[in-house]
């Protein structure tokens, strides 16, 4: 651990050679501060307020996305989703105003007369009008954003003038860089990149589609404060006087997260093999990945990430770095707890035999302080009547939502896709419904729902057309969601959820199969299951859950075709306690009132009874009202209208209360046992 103190102290001092800017401030371990990926790296999607001859008048746009660029500094990267515009990078060492295009040569350019530029913030940046027709911020269109914080084992920007010969430059990535671009300012000239795979005296340029090549444009393999250039041998670098920046990326710094012993980037290589089968394996699940094939020419450099969508077994939203075009829409890459899967036989990223270069970024990390950082439920007494955007204040990584005239729950995930992946129904055992898909997942901070598919009518009351719907961000410790193939052999399926799992739910998608649940609790256990979409009660078999405990990075699945067989495809919803914001629990009933202690105030609670006779998936939220009288339930396992005429659970500040005349459903005199499930 020593090392590791002493490589987040301080700037390293007195470094010869070049170097501009003033060094990104670092975080020390000695002082307890820990650095998430959340904290040096966001992609955030919005739509655009500009203007460019739209009206209304033009407005800037704020994106809060929690990163520090007035303090410590960094770069964000913007592309127009919607229409053929430029990429546009703006760093704070060259300052807001002046931008330079990923897909171009051209000098850097000065925004401040046209609108297109930045301002940098603590929380994240402001956006300008953009009037001049760059597509920047333009009024309707989907627009994302990619923001690099500088700090040390990610990322850091220099900026330097060009000297003769080979010129060491100074940096303060505190590594060893995996990969570095380097773009000229003041005149038109190929972004110059190096990655740690090609190594030294091999380049790529990134605003062209060639394979990797041979120029001596970076002749000695950087170090962790230098990099090194030689303009002798490549013209682009070969006037005395000329000003540059560089970005440098780190690779596989083990310096992030809880126990500052996790890499966030990582910059490496595979060989294609045509099959989408082919997993690489990063390490970690990435949220943003770059691909560049080394070996063939006319290949884009793909960027792809999870807001946009990295679906397991459907097409990816495609941007090129080298091009201004629209999205592409193909297999690009799947997600996987350890890395993730290729798309089958594209020649950007899959072509058998061929080299390709990647960078890749760790998904969000930073363990949640607060329920409402990742929860949200919601209650309509009628729908908008159109698609319509719900603000949750978080990343939507699930939905579930359903009717309360007709009780019909239904999951949705990113993973699964930007619509969700198709409809998953918890009361019965149907396939996967890929033809359907509630919300939109695919904008930051909410998702949208979809009143074409019939989630959002605002139908007189008579029609049932109310709604009960809850979000869900994945999160360390609280919430991950898995998606595996059978084998029809035991097998371990690996996760993120940092703890032992106390509640999982899975599901089979591509055929029909009962929804399977493991619970962490003394009636449970892995020798125990449950179905969601029935009221049976806990049932013994082995085969299940492979009579083995899942862990802190693993669960384990028998042979049980519900669960895992050759051919079938299914998701895993995990829950652990963490303290303060979810809950699993048992408790006997009594027939008397008895105070369940959460240590926080439920705002969705699940009851089940899981010993005797059985009975339903009983679901409140504080959205409909968890009240000291009725309140409104539901049922996961069935498709019902909403009671309101039953008081199941009172509220106390750091609980609730079963109510004694809760009978079967939650607390019978007879010492039936109860599992429960509660969020902040």
């Amino acid at each position: 651990m020593l090392d590791l103190f002493a490589k987040k102290e301080a700037p390293i001092q007195g470094m010869m050679g070049l170097g501009g800017g003033v060094p990104s401030r670092l975080l020390t371990l000695a002082s307890g501060e820990i650095t998430y990926v959340d904290d040096v790296f966001s992609t955030f999607l919005w739509e655009g307020d500009g203007g460019y001859n739209l009206s209304p008048a033009a407005a800037t746009v704020t994106v809060d996305n929690g990163i520090d660029l007035s303090g410590e500094g960094g770069l964000v990267w913007l592309k127009n989703r919607d229409d053929s515009y430029k990429h546009w990078l703006f760093d704070t060492e060259r300052g807001g105003q002046y931008a330079l295009s990923s897909n171009a040569s051209s000098a850097q350019q000065d925004g401040a007369a046209t609108n297109r530029d930045l301002t940098f913030n603590s929380t994240g940046f402001v956006i300008g009008e953009d009037d001049s027709g760059g597509g920047l911020n333009r009024r309707g269109e989907d627009h994302a954003s990619w923001t690099f914080r500088k700090c040390r084992g990610f990322f850091d920007v220099v900026t330097y003038t060009s000297q003769s010969g080979v010129t060491a430059i100074n940096h303060n990535l505190g590594s060893v860089p995996g990969c570095i671009m380097v773009k000229k300012l003041n005149g038109s000239a190929s972004w110059q990149v190096y990655h740690r795979s090609s190594g030294a005296g091999k380049e790529f340029e990134l605003d062209g589609t060639d394979r990797e090549r041979t120029n001596g444009a970076f002749p000695s393999t950087p170090t962790s404060t230098q990099f090194f250039i030689n303009a002798a041998n490549n013209n682009v670098f070969g006037t005395v006087g000329d000003q540059f920046v560089a970005y440098l990326f780190a690779h596989n710094d083990g310096s992030f997260g809880e126990d500052s012993d996790e890499a966030v980037i990582k910059c490496d290589s595979y060989t294609g093999t045509q099959s989408e089968d082919t997993e690489i394996n990063v390490g970690f699940e990435p949220q943003w990945i770059l691909i560049k094939n080394a070996s063939s020419n006319s290949t884009d450099w793909v960027v792809v990430d999870t807001m946009r969508g990295l679906p397991v077994g459907s097409d990816s939203e495609v941007l090129k770095a080298n091009s201004s075009g629209t999205p592409s829409s193909y297999r690009a890459a799947a997600l996987t707890p350890t890395g993730f899967k290729l798309g089958q036989g594209v020649t950007s990223v899959n072509r058998s035999g061929d080299t390709y270069i990647y960078m890749a970024i760790r998904r969000p990390h930073k363990p949640p302080e607060a329920g409402t950082e990742v929860f949200k439920p919601f209650s309509l007494s009628a729908g908008e009547g159109q698609d319509t955007f719900i603000s949750t204040g978080f990343d939507v990584d699930t939905f579930i939502y359903a009717k309360k005239g007709n009780g019909l729950f239904i999951f949705g995930d990113r993973l699964r896709g930007k619509k969700g992946g198709g409809d998953l129904r918890s009361d019965n055992n149907s396939v996967e419904d890929t033809n359907t898909g509630s919300f939109f997942l695919d904008q930051s901070r909410g998702a949208k729902v979809d009143y074409s598919g019939g989630h959002n009518y605002s139908a007189p009351a008579a029609t049932d057309e109310s709604y009960v719907r809850y979000f869900l961000r994945r999160a360390p410790g609280f919430f991950d969601v898995v998606t595996y193939s059978g084998s029809n052999s035991a097998q371990n399926i690996s996760h993120n959820l940092g703890s032992k799992p106390a509640l999982i739910i899975c599901k089979r998608r591509n055929s029909t199969g009962n929804w399977q649940v493991y619970a962490d609790v003394p009636a449970g256990g892995a020798t125990k299951y449950m179905m969601l979409d029935d009221t049976g009660i806990f049932n013994t078999n082995s085969n299940r859950w492979n009579n083995t405990e899942p862990t802190a990075t693993q669960f384990t699945v028998g042979t049980y075709s519900d669960l895992n067989t050759s051919g079938g495809t299914y998701i895993a919803y995990l829950f652990g306690n963490l303290d303060g914001i979810c809950k699993i629990g048992q408790y006997t009933g009594t027939g008397n009132d008895i105070t369940i202690d959460c240590g926080f105030n439920p705002r969705f609670i699940m009851i089940k009874q899981c010993t005797g006779q059985g009975d339903g998936w009983y679901v409140i939220d504080s959205a409909r009202g968890i009240n000291a009288g009725n309140d409104p339930w539901l049922r996961f396992n069935q498709a019902y209208q909403e009671i309101t005429n039953t008081d199941i659970v009172d509220p106390t500040s750091g609980g609730f209360i079963v109510q004694a005349g809760g009978g079967s459903r939650v607390n019978d005199a007879d010492g039936r046992k109860y599992l429960y499930w509660a969020i902040a």
